[in-house]
C-alpha cells in the first residue's frame, strides 16, 4: 500500500470497527432508562436540551457539540434508531479511530514493527472499556484520543502541539487539565536522564496547563452562561473520605477488572521494553488518576486509567505475542 494512504485507510478500518462495537449503543442500550446520569447530560448537550444540574457533566461539551450537527442531519431519518445516540456513535467512533491510528504510529516508530502496531491498535479497541463505555453515550473517546495524542507529540518531540492538545482534550472532559500536565511532565523527566530536553518543551507543557484551565472555564460558561474558574470546579469535586477504606473501594471496583483483567497482567510483562518516557509519563499520570479518585470519592476510575495506561499496555501486549519484535 502507497505510504501516503496508510493512514487514512487505518483510520477508516477503526472507524467502522468502532462503529460495529457501539451497535449495542443504539440498538439495545438506552442510557438514559437505566439512569446513565452523565450519558443523559450529553444528550442533553446534544439535542439542545441540556440539564443544568451543577455537575461537571455541563462543561463537558466537545463530543456533544460535534454531534449535534449530525443529530439534526439524522433527525427523522433513522427509523427506530434514537438519532441522538446515532450521531454521539458517530462521533466517538471518530475520535476513538483518531486515538487508534495515533496509537499505531507511536507504537510503529517505538518498536520498529509495523504488525506490532497493527496489532497494538486493534487490541486497544477491542478492549472492554471501549464497547462498554467509550462508544455507550459518554465522552471519554475525546480524553482518550487528547492523551494518545500528547504521547505521539511528545515521542516526535513536536512540542507546539501540547497546547493544542490541552485545548482540545479540556474541551472534551476537565479531567484532561491535570492529566495531561502529570502525563507530559513524567515523560520529560524520565527522558531527561538519557537525552536533553530544551527548555522550548517544558515552556510548552506550561502553556497546556494554562490553555487546559482556560479550556475548562471555557467549556463550562458556553453549556451554563455563568464563567467558573477551574479550582471552583474542583472544590465542588472535594469529598475527601478517608483514604484507606476508598482506595479499596477503587481496587475492588469491578469494571476496572473488567478492562485490566487481561490487559495488565499480558502487558505489564513488555512495558520494561518500551520507551522509558511514555512508561514515565503512564505512572504519572495513572498517579493523578487515583488522587483524583480519592479527592471525588468516585470509585468510576476504570475510563480515565484506560486512557492513561491503555495505549502503553496495548503495545506491550501485542510485542509479548509477535515474536518478531523481541529482536
Amino acid at each position: 500500500m502507497p505510504p501516503m494512504l496508510r493512514a487514512p485507510v487505518l483510520w477508516t478500518l477503526c472507524f467502522l470497527i468502532a462503529l460495529g462495537l457501539g451497535y449495542a449503543a443504539v440498538q439495545r442500550y438506552d442510557p438514559r432508562v437505566v439512569g446513565n446520569v452523565d450519558a443523559g447530560s450529553y444528550l442533553g448537550l446534544l439535542s439542545g436540551q441540556p440539564v443544568h444540574d451543577g455537575s461537571v457533566h455541563e462543561g463537558r461539551v466537545l463530543v456533544p457539540r460535534l454531534a449535534r450537527p449530525l443529530f439534526l442531519l439524522l433527525q427523522g431519518h433513522t427509523g427506530s434508531t434514537d438519532a441522538a445516540l446515532l450521531a454521539l456513535l458517530i462521533i466517538n467512533a471518530a475520535l476513538m479511530a483518531g486515538a487508534a491510528l495515533l496509537l499505531a504510529q507511536t507504537a510503529e516508530t517505538a518498536t520498529g514493527d509495523a504488525g506490532v502496531a497493527l496489532v497494538a491498535a486493534l487490541l486497544y479497541l477491542l478492549n472492554f472499556a471501549v464497547a462498554n463505555l467509550h462508544l455507550a453515550g459518554l465522552v471519554d473517546a475525546a480524553e482518550a484520543l487528547a492523551l494518545v495524542a500528547l504521547a505521539r507529540a511528545l515521542q516526535t518531540r513536536q512540542w507546539v502541539w501540547l497546547p493544542v492538545i490541552g485545548l482540545f482534550g479540556a474541551l472534551g472532559k476537565e479531567s484532561v487539565a491535570p492529566l495531561a500536565v502529570l502525563f507530559a511532565a513524567g515523560w520529560l523527566l524520565t527522558e531527561r536522564r538519557r537525552t536533553p530536553v530544551p527548555l522550548d518543551a517544558w515552556t510548552k507543557v506550561l502553556a497546556m496547563a494554562a490553555l487546559s484551565a482556560v479550556g475548562v472555564s471555557l467549556a463550562h460558561a458556553s453549556a451554563t452562561g455563568q464563567m467558573a474558574w477551574p479550582w471552583t470546579l474542583v472544590s465542588a469535586l472535594a469529598i475527601r473520605p478517608a483514604p484507606g477504606p476508598h482506595l479499596l473501594t477503587l481496587v475492588s471496583d469491578h469494571t476496572t477488572w473488567y478492562v485490566f483483567a487481561w490487559l495488565l497482567p499480558l502487558g505489564i510483562w513488555h512495558v520494561r521494553h518500551l520507551p522509558p518516557g511514555w512508561l514515565g509519563g503512564t505512572v504519572a499520570a495513572v498517579a493523578g488518576v487515583v488522587a483524583l479518585g480519592l479527592y471525588a470519592a468516585s470509585p468510576e476510575v476504570a475510563r480515565p486509567l484506560f486512557n492513561v495506561a491503555g495505549p502503553l499496555l496495548s503495545v506491550a501486549v501485542a510485542r509479548l505475542f509477535l515474536p518478531a519484535a523481541r529482536v
